[in-house]
């Protein structure tokens, strides 16, 4: 899965389309029913998706499909192209900010299938994080859902990825508030 999410040219200037629609018809597989809420412009969506009980709250598991460009950067691989260089490690764009984590919860997409979810789990997709969190707002929230969601967002934080417009937590002030707000009206 990972292999195939960075291949996607996600650059926040790019269209995010064809990793969507990847995303939306491993999903229709699965028999799981997503939606895409696009941009004003229609180059880019968000996918929301559902599995388990028709109930308030649950789970949001969320992601920004976007990358940051790699103009100018030294890469030694293709970027677009999983490599392992032999040390444990994994490179490509986007394989830790999010793609890496994207890949993990839909490559679980059978097991959460199987289990007995007493709360849905939802995924939620956006587009364009990584130039301000325009996406973030427009994912749709769930009819009737509470304010009962937890949500989980696997942003690399650590120090050495902080960049200077980072508050204290190495996350951007304004995507806090739009991903907080999200999770309330899922």
């Amino acid at each position: 899965m990972l292999q195939r999410l960075v291949a996607f040219d996600t650059t926040s200037r790019n269209s995010n389309l064809d990793l969507i629609k990847y995303i939306q018809s491993y999903l229709d597989d699965f028999g799981v029913a997503s939606t895409l809420v696009p941009n004003a412009e229609g180059t880019k969506a968000n996918l929301f998706a559902s599995i388990g009980p028709d109930a308030e709250g649950g789970i949001v598991l969320s992601g920004h499909t976007d990358v940051v460009p790699v103009d100018g950067q030294p890469w030694t691989t293709d970027p677009w192209t999983l490599s392992d260089k032999g040390d444990g490690n994994l490179y490509a764009r986007g394989t830790c900010d999010m793609k890496g984590f994207i890949a993990v919860a839909l490559s679980h997409v059978p097991a959460f299938q199987r289990a007995r979810l007493k709360v849905p789990l939802h995924f939620a997709f956006s587009y364009d994080e990584e130039i301000g969190c325009l996406g973030g707002d427009r994912l749709p929230g769930r009819p009737g859902a509470g304010r009962e969601a937890f949500g989980q967002r696997a942003e690399p934080q650590g120090r050495d990825r902080r960049r200077a417009d980072h508050d204290g937590r190495g996350e951007r002030p304004e995507c806090r508030r739009r991903h907080h707000r999200h999770l309330h009206r899922c």
